[in-house]
């Protein structure tokens, strides 16, 4: 009989996994098949207790798992649904008065002292955020792709 220590667990994706607990991952995928990538790994994520460290469900690395599974045939995965606007209809970003420029700062940073950092925080502030970058940004802004973090 197991008894719960690692030796008995598969560490996949950060966590420990039991043979219950990717039994679990492979009936929940079975059980409900109109369900998206995104909807199985949010249901497996909470049934299994699965967190990242910020305290939000671990999605991508639930995501990859199912991936995983599916790649070695033992469960079937719905397929991807594309579920991005088309880029006619994005929002287009265009630079407002509130990122014309300003005077010149020039000097070393001690001249300008204290310098700080603030993240970008509601959709306001990444409205505003998204102008500077297509203002200033020799590329433009384009649509970000995975994990990033904006700041002023």
């Amino acid at each position: 009989m197991a008894d719960g220590s690692k030796n008995d667990r598969t560490l996949l994706y950060g966590r420990y996994f039991s043979e219950e607990d990717l039994w679990v991952v492979r009936e929940t995928v079975r059980r409900f098949p109109k369900l998206s990538r995104k909807e199985l790994a949010n249901t497996i994520c909470e049934n299994l207790e699965w967190f990242a460290p910020n305290g939000k469900y671990k999605l991508d690395g639930c995501k990859r798992l199912l991936e995983k599974l599916a790649a070695d045939g033992q469960i079937v995965l719905p397929p991807k649904r594309d579920t991005a606007p088309p880029p006619s209809q994005r929002e287009a970003v265009v630079p407002g008065v509130r990122t014309a420029p300003g005077s010149d700062i020039s000097g070393s940073v001690s001249d300008v002292a204290p310098v700080s950092l603030e993240a970008v925080r509601g959709r306001e502030k990444n409205r505003l955020w998204n102008e500077y970058i297509e203002r200033y940004h020799y590329l433009g802004y384009k649509l970000p792709v995975g994990a990033h973090q904006r700041y002023f």
